[in-house]
């Protein structure tokens, strides 16, 4: 049980760091900024 735990907080770590950098990528180009970074801001 210990070991899923873990494996599941590394996971939803590195999902959150996958999700940031596209939020990076796609905020930082300017397309849909309004409409796409406004929600998760």
């Amino acid at each position: 049980m210990y070991d899923y735990l873990k494996i599941m907080k590394c996971l939803s770590l590195y999902t959150f760091f996958f999700f940031s950098i596209i939020w990076l990528a796609v905020c930082s180009t300017g397309k849909s900024r309004e409409t796409f970074c406004k929600y998760l801001v």
